[in-house]
């Protein structure tokens, strides 16, 4: 059963993190993650699993504020198993490694932003006209996570899925999650917490037209469109990281989306794997183009 939300009172909103307690965060968090493949022999009812868990939320609280996104990341984490109707003892176990494996990558993902951060703090203390880069949503921008985004063209999605993983990164595919007890919506938001780029598969799966064309036209008016959810997930990410680190792949005879278009999309009908490997590059992040290309092994 999913883990129940703490019914303590709420704790104050934290101030912004300072000199001192970055760095001493980075070291809390650092030792917690030391803790993980310990914990990884328990089961999630264990003392010692609660008290490493109580930690974790009241270091994100301390360090990052109530319900700030990083916050909300690992306080929605559920160690408990997908099936909540008699659930077995090894539905149980996958649902507890499945639960440490998110808690762990977000707390990496913390202790990443955290460094950013303590970096970019030097530099401002000591009147450096340097600055690092900054997002306005706080990512890593060397993250080796990227997020497809995909519609029903499976084979398509799976293509893509594995080239990226080909050239030495993680392809994030969301129905490949487990889902942890939570919303569609706070799924997405968890694994897409950790992504540094976001793959876009505009593919001909919807038809639809204006409702003015329609009624003009009639079915002639229908055009191909990608899924709906396609297209708020590209504008979620376009927002989160910025249209640099963001790759839309057009599909033969998809109309592209009116708010965005005028943007450089690549065909998948030419030689995509290429254009997305560039893309990859110029965004700052690692892809191994020999191994992704059978050029070396």
């Amino acid at each position: 059963m999913a883990r129940k939300k703490s019914s303590a009172t709420k704790s104050p909103e934290a101030k912004p993190p300072t000199f001192t307690n970055k760095r001493r965060g980075i070291e809390i968090l650092t030792e917690l993650l030391k803790q993980v493949p310990e914990l990884r022999t328990l089961d999630k009812d264990s003392q010692e699993f609660q008290e490493w868990l109580t930690t974790v939320l009241q270091i994100f609280i301390r360090l990052f504020g109530e319900n700030t996104e990083m916050h909300k990341s690992i306080n929605r984490v559920d160690f408990g198993p997908a099936n909540f109707f008699n659930p077995t003892s090894e539905e149980f176990k996958k649902g507890f490694q499945g639960g440490l494996d998110s808690a762990e990558a977000i707390i990496k993902s913390a202790v990443r932003t955290l460094s950013y951060d303590l970096e970019g703090d030097q530099l401002e203390s000591s009147s450096s006209s340097e600055q690092l880069p900054t997002t306005q949503s706080g990512f890593d921008p060397h993250s080796k996570t990227v997020f497809v985004v995909h519609g029903h063209d499976d084979g398509a999605r799976e293509t893509v899925a594995r080239f990226i993983e080909s050239g030495g990164l993680n392809a994030v595919i969301l129905h490949e999650k487990p889902n942890s007890g939570k919303t569609l919506i706070e799924k997405f938001e968890s694994n897409a917490l950790t992504a540094s780029f976001a793959v876009i598969l505009l593919s001909a799966d919807d038809l639809g037209s204006s409702k003015k064309d329609y009624e003009t036209d009639g079915v002639k008016a229908l055009v191909s469109r990608a899924r709906q959810n396609v297209v708020f997930e590209y504008g979620y990410f376009v927002g989160k990281l910025g249209r640099d680190r963001v790759c839309p792949l057009l599909f033969p005879d998809v109309e592209k989306p009116s708010d965005i278009d005028g943007i450089a999309y690549v065909s998948y009908e030419s030689h995509w794997k290429n254009e997305l490997a560039r893309e990859l590059s110029a965004a700052g992040i690692e892809f191994d183009f020999g191994k992704a290309f059978g050029l070396t092994s």
